[in-house]
């Protein structure tokens, strides 16, 4: 069973014949902040790993260099624009005076900085049944960065995709060279 799945991407400025490339093959949206350049893509998939490596293997493929994946990390603010909730209601759920559908406390925050910021799958899921939330696509969880940012820096993680075997050419496991070979489910 697939999803498709949200990876913000931070790129090598891009020259727009990649781009132009580049959605041929994958649905993305480019954002530019200062020097700083990113890719936002939707990728169907098995996991947020393999999304990754579809996507990023498709952008290389046009010449785009990938950086990194960057969280979708979220302010308060962030949390009232995207929920459609006053900025008084994330106020009343992070100090625990309102609670879950089911009664779970608010997810701590990804990082104290700025008051705090929040990794947007952890809100989403949690807001799920209190708020309109997004679950036309998948979010990745900061193991997921973890894993797709290993794989971008050090490119050592060996994947296997047996098509012969299921007829697919999405990566189905994958262990790093660094390791015994011991096959690791994506």
């Amino acid at each position: 069973m697939s999803s498709i799945y949200e990876l913000q991407l931070e790129i090598a400025a891009p020259a727009e014949s990649q781009l132009e490339t580049a959605e041929n093959d994958v649905e993305l949206v480019y954002s530019a902040h200062g020097p700083t350049h990113f890719l936002t893509i939707w990728q169907e998939a098995a996991t947020p790993l393999s999304a990754a490596m579809i996507a990023i293997a498709q952008l290389r493929n046009s010449g785009i260099k990938v950086h990194r994946a960057v969280e979708d990390l979220v302010s308060r603010q962030d949390i009232a624009d995207r929920l459609n909730v006053s900025r008084q209601a994330v106020g009343n759920w992070i100090r625990g005076e309102r609670r879950g559908s089911e009664g779970e406390a608010f997810p701590n925050p990804y990082n104290a900085v700025g008051g705090g910021v929040w990794l947007w799958k952890d809100v989403n899921d949690w807001a799920h049944g209190i708020a309109a939330t997004d679950h036309d696509v998948e979010h990745l969880a900061a193991i997921d960065y973890v894993l797709i940012n290993h794989w971008i820096h050090h490119d050592d993680l060996v994947v296997w995709t047996p098509s012969s075997i299921n007829g697919s050419e999405e990566p189905i496991s994958a262990w790093t060279t660094t390791d015994k070979p011991q096959l690791r489910s994506l």
